[in-house]
C-alpha cells in the first residue's frame, strides 16, 4: 500500500470515538504514517513497551502496571465432551487469525476424548504456540470441541480477555518465552502447566479497556480508509479506460 497521509483530528467521527480526548497527544495528532497496518502495529508495540500510556476520563495517570502469571488470570477449562467420531470441532489458525470449525473430511477416532468449550474463552494451539495459535473463542462456536491439543482457559472478570489476548500474540511475548520453556523435542509441546508460569505484565483493567477501545477505533478507521483507497483505484482505472474508448 502506497504512503497515507492523515490527521486524525481533521475527522469529525475522531472526537467521537471512545475517550477521544483522553488518549495521548501522539495518538490524536499523528499526521503520517506509511500505511495503517504497520502504523497499528507501531502502537501496539509502544503500548506494551509502556511507551504510550493512557490516561482515565478525569485526566489522571493510570496505576503502574504489574506483573502477574498467565496462571493469576486464567485456568484450565476441562469439560469432557463426546468422542472424536461424533464431535463437533474447532481449530485456531496461526498468526492469530482466530478460530474456526474443523474440516474433518475423515470420521475421528471413537477412542478420542474431545472437550466441551465455551464462548469467550481463550484456546491455543501447544504445537503451534511459536506460530501464535492463539484467539478468542467467539459466540458462533460455542459448544464446539477440541481435544488437550488445543486447550481452553477461562478469563478472570479482573482482566479484559482482548487485551491478554494482544499481549500474548506479541512477538516479544510468545517467542521469547515459548522458546525458554520445557520441551523434549523440536516443535514443542507447551502446556498448559507451562504456559501458566509465563510472566504477564498488565494495567489496570480500567486502561485494558481504553487500550482495547482505542485499537478497535483504529480497526475501523484502518478498514474506512482502505475502502476509500479501493474506491479511488476503481475511479481511476474507469477514468482510463474512458481515455482510451
Amino acid at each position: 500500500m502506497s504512503a497515507v497521509y492523515i490527521s486524525l483530528k481533521q475527522f469529525p467521527l475522531a472526537r467521537k470515538w471512545p475517550n477521544y480526548n483522553s488518549w495521548p497527544s501522539n495518538l490524536r495528532n499523528c499526521t503520517y504514517y506509511p500505511n495503517l497496518g504497520d502504523y497499528k502495529k507501531g502502537v501496539i508495540q509502544q503500548i506494551f513497551s509502556q511507551q504510550i500510556r493512557f490516561k482515565d476520563d478525569d485526566g489522571k495517570a493510570f496505576p503502574e502496571w504489574q506483573v502477574k502469571t498467565i496462571g493469576d488470570v486464567m485456568t484450565e477449562s476441562r469439560i469432557k465432551g463426546s468422542s472424536g467420531d461424533v464431535a463437533k470441532k474447532l481449530t485456531v489458525k496461526i498468526w492469530g487469525k482466530g478460530v474456526i470449525p474443523k474440516k474433518d473430511d475423515s470420521k475421528g477416532s471413537e477412542n478420542t476424548q474431545y472437550y466441551k468449550r465455551k464462548a469467550g474463552q481463550f484456546i491455543y494451539g501447544k504445537l503451534d504456540f511459536l506460530n501464535c495459535a492463539f484467539a478468542i473463542i467467539p459466540d458462533e462456536l460455542d459448544g464446539y470441541e477440541s481435544t488437550l491439543d488445543l486447550p481452553s482457559l477461562d478469563v478472570s472478570s479482573l482482566v479484559n480477555k482482548f487485551f491478554v489476548l494482544e499481549v500474548v500474540k506479541q512477538k516479544r511475548f510468545y517467542k521469547r518465552f515459548g522458546e525458554i520453556a520445557d520441551g523434549s523435542r523440536k516443535a514443542k509441546r507447551i502446556n498448559v502447566g507451562v504456559f501458566q508460569e509465563m510472566p504477564i505484565t498488565l494495567p489496570s483493567k480500567a486502561e485494558q479497556n481504553k487500550i482495547m477501545a482505542f485499537l478497535d477505533s483504529l480497526d475501523k478507521k484502518t478498514n474506512a480508509v482502505n475502502e476509500q483507497i479501493e474506491q479511488t483505484k476503481l475511479f481511476k482505472k474507469g477514468l482510463l479506460q474512458q481515455m482510451f474508448v
